[in-house]
């Protein structure tokens, strides 16, 4: 009498069948199905994070994803990401490049030494870091494209310093308040002491006490690894060029030391000669737009490199580091910076400017436009970038 219902019971099982297949195929991935989707979102280099998350049939489960410590693809599963509309967002971004390339033909390159002179005024780039390690570049951010970092080394030198000796012991020898005058001024506070980290003799004293208990060459090597560490393993290179330009024309920087040392600024166990030699070294890093971002990433995320996910500073450090910026990042611009950009940020004269939006605010993301001519830079292309919400962006013209 059950015969005539069997073909009734075998669709039903058929059914269920196709039903929990359906159920294990929606909560798994395989890994190039979860590196596709991280890629969509900027998120690359997660290879080894992916082997980790799957089982030996290459296999991801997605409730030990979400049921485990966040990481990126759980983070893109929820959107709980800076960016989750990447595509717009970079949609948006390379409109915006497109119309500072084709509008902005204002500024000139800097021309105190030969190489920043003969930099081609149409090299451009804008790169972009958020916390959670989205990344985006537009332009020339190949190896023929890097170029010397400059004062926006300041904010590293800076940091590196806070780390090794702390506020207090630091800030006995240098100032934190904005200047009002050229970044290159021959002036002291009324304490006898820079008015700032950010402009020249403040970072010469801010280098002086990085690592002098070292010999010249450990003590780049040292700094040299901060740098990279706070680019997420991305190296830097070193432009000998620049670095040799820069010592044959120091004749301010030489006066800024001297005067400081007349003055009695620097800590008794720094050498001012050495000082100098080190600043200079430290302006002559080589970067591109990307690993600008990347490092000014470390410094959004308050510390902690979004793309290793390695701490490099600690938040007491990167609070003051972006205090200053945010004041004195831009000199004696900064006033008109704070009002129409609002945000912590470093110029340089090699064209790089850097803005970091940090975690605590509305977006979080990094931003690194770079362009030779940097007075148009300044005045548009970091401006424009800082318009979309992100993280970390760093933009650059020549």
């Amino acid at each position: 009498m059950a015969a005539p219902h069997a073909p009734e019971e075998g669709k039903k099982a058929a059914a269920q069948y196709v039903s929990r297949i359906q159920a294990v195929s929606e909560r798994t991935l395989s890994i190039v199905d979860a590196s596709t989707m991280l890629k969509s979102k900027g998120i690359t280099g997660k290879g080894e994070l992916l082997k980790s998350l799957a089982d030996e049939m290459g296999i991801i489960d997605i409730r030990n994803v979400m049921s485990g410590p966040p990481n990126a693809l759980s983070k893109v599963l929820t959107s709980d990401i800076a960016v989750p509309d990447w595509a717009a967002f970079t949609s948006d971004l390379t409109k915006i490049f497109d119309a500072v390339q084709a509008e902005v033909h204002s500024g000139k390159c800097a021309d105190y030494i030969p190489i920043l002179a003969e930099q081609d005024p149409n090299w451009f780039s804008v790169s972009v870091c958020t916390v959670d390690g989205q990344r985006f570049d537009l332009g020339n951010i190949d190896q023929k494209h890097k170029f010397s970092i400059q004062s926006c080394v300041k904010p590293l030198l800076y940091a590196a310093a806070v780390e090794e000796h702390g506020l207090k012991r630091l800030h006995r020898h240098v100032g934190i308040e904005p200047s009002g005058l050229s970044f290159n001024e021959v002036s002291l506070n009324s304490n006898q002491r820079p008015h700032n980290p950010l402009i020249n003799s403040g970072a010469i004293v801010t280098g002086s006490m990085c690592r002098n208990d070292l010999d010249m060459a450990a003590r780049f090597r040292a700094f040299n690894k901060l740098v990279e560490d706070m680019a997420g393993g991305q190296k830097p290179g070193f432009s000998q060029p620049t670095y040799l330009c820069e010592m044959e024309t120091a004749w301010r920087n030489n006066a800024l030391m001297y005067f400081m040392k007349a003055a009695g600024v620097f800590p008794r166990n720094s050498s001012p000669d050495a000082a100098l030699d080190f600043y200079i070294q430290a302006c002559s890093i080589n970067v591109n737009s990307s690993i600008a971002a990347s490092v000014a990433a470390t410094f959004a995320a308050g510390g902690e490199n979004p793309i290793t996910g390695k701490r490099v500073l600690s938040p007491v450090t990167v609070k003051s580091a972006l205090t200053l910026m945010f004041s004195c990042g831009m000199y004696d611009y900064s006033g008109e910076w704070c009002v129409s950009v609002g945000l912590p940020a470093k110029s340089g004269v090699a064209g790089l400017v850097y803005i970091v939006v940090p975690t605590s605010w509305v977006s979080r993301c990094t931003v690194r436009p770079w362009t030779p001519t940097a007075t148009a830079c300044v005045a548009s292309n970091s401006a424009s970038a800082c318009s979309i919400p992100t993280n970390s962006v760093s933009l650059t013209r020549s």
